[in-house]
């Protein structure tokens, strides 16, 4: 089968997995779709308001604009509220992920493992759990594979302009999530302790990618200076998701999860900050700022508690659900997350002893852990990095049973050169 129809296929096969487990979830159990701005900011623009949280709002600059304009042009076509077909491309966006997923593992392992990869991806439970939702995570997740992909691309030739199209991957991950603000120095530190000899080209590379970056999202940064007159990069927020991350009093959790007494206290706390109350309102600069002193005035003051959160908050980066009502539900997720990580990081290790460029799918995985660590952290965030934890894992575990079932030490997946 030649490359075309082979793609075509896949996306095909991926699709109709991704959206089948998600309609199956749908079915068996009583998911919340909308629980975020998302929805309410696409109505608004659909309404001729324009990127606001509430009608005739100031403008939002709490958060990016990529997701509630996909979500708008769907509600456009289809109708506004239209969950199904909402669902119906975000697996489009998941099954594209997978065509990713697909063209890397041809690239660092083999045909095989990158088949068996994409369709773990697609049939993944808790991945397909946020298709379902007004949720950014299905184009966030392609965004990142697309960031590692690449890269790949990028190391495998050494060619500069490749790294301006790593920068712009991490330009449209950013205008989705800012989160990744800081994604490309990341890439480049990494790069960096692989190969500390090449420093000089490791220095142009990683310029190449800001360089991408910065100019990909010039453009909304300029608009939120119009209209708040301050240097936004991306978005606010960052301030007070650390400042929630760092609360003892809400053990790093969102008001959200607490019980009603702790509520209570911790919005008193928050209102002692600034009279932010509500997700639908914007959180200014100054209030960003207040919250960002306070947290890490937090941190100097209670180090040795800090350093205890900021370990649970790895934990929940992987595990956490936080569904104290439903001890199943959980269970599933630390037995799910756990087998994964279990597999993804063996597949790592027999992928780096055969020379495998295994630091740069790591890398953004990696640096999303870490980034949650310091803010708000809970396992819906790790649904990024599913793509490269299916990859890795399907690489050990195929490694694993072949190296099992022939009783030799041959290799299952391919040698490769270090780049």
């Amino acid at each position: 089968m030649t490359s075309i129809p082979r793609y075509v296929l896949l996306f095909i096969v991926f699709f109709i997995l991704r959206a089948a487990v998600a309609l199956l979830i749908d079915a068996t159990t009583d998911v919340v779709k909308v629980a975020d701005i998302y929805e309410q900011a696409a109505r608004n623009i659909l309404a001729g308001d324009g990127f606001v949280g509430t009608a005739n709002n100031e403008p939002i600059i709490f958060r990016t604009p990529a997701y509630p304009y996909f979500v708008a042009a769907v509600y456009y076509l289809f109708g506004v509220g239209n969950h199904l077909a909402l669902l119906m491309f975000q697996a489009v966006l998941d099954a594209l992920t997978g065509l990713l997923i697909y063209w890397t593992g041809v690239k660092m392992v083999n045909s095989k493992a990158a088949i068996l990869a994409g369709i773990l991806f697609a049939i993944y439970p808790l991945s397909a759990y946020y298709t379902l939702r007004v949720f950014p995570e299905s184009m966030f997740t392609l965004g990142m594979m697309a960031v590692v992909a690449s890269l790949v691309w990028s190391v495998e030739t050494d060619r500069p302009y490749r790294f301006l199209l790593v920068g712009l991957m991490v330009g449209l991950c950013a205008l989705v999530k800012p989160v990744v603000m800081l994604l490309a120095p990341f890439i480049g530190f990494v790069m960096l302790l692989r190969a500390p000899a090449s420093w000089r080209r490791v220095v142009r590379n990683t310029a190449l990618m800001v360089v991408g970056f910065v100019v990909l999202v010039s453009p909304w940064s300029y608009r939120n200076y119009l209209v708040t007159g301050h240097f936004i990069p991306l978005a606010t927020g960052g301030g007070y998701s650390m400042w929630v991350g760092y609360n003892l009093t809400g053990d790093g959790r969102e008001d959200d999860e607490l019980d009603e007494q702790t509520r209570a206290q911790f919005m008193e706390e928050r209102r002692a900050i600034s009279s932010y109350y509500d997700t639908t309102r914007n959180i200014s600069f100054e209030e960003d700022r207040a919250f960002m002193r306070n947290a890490m005035e937090s941190v100097a003051s209670h180090p040795r508690e800090s350093f205890i959160l900021t370990l649970k908050k790895l934990y929940r980066f992987w595990f956490d659900i936080y569904a104290p009502e439903n001890k199943w539900a959980q269970l599933f997720a630390i037995i799910m997350q756990g087998g994964l990580l279990l597999f993804a990081i063996y597949g790592a290790v027999r992928l780096l002893l055969l020379g495998h460029p295994v630091h740069l799918l790591l890398a953004p995985v990696v640096y999303l852990m870490l980034m949650h660590s310091l803010v708000i952290s809970t396992l819906r965030y790790s649904m990024p990095t599913v793509p490269v934890l299916s990859l890795l894992a399907v690489a050990g575990l195929g490694d694993l049973v072949y190296r099992l079932l022939s009783g030799s030490n041959s290799n299952w997946l391919k040698s490769r050169v270090p780049d």
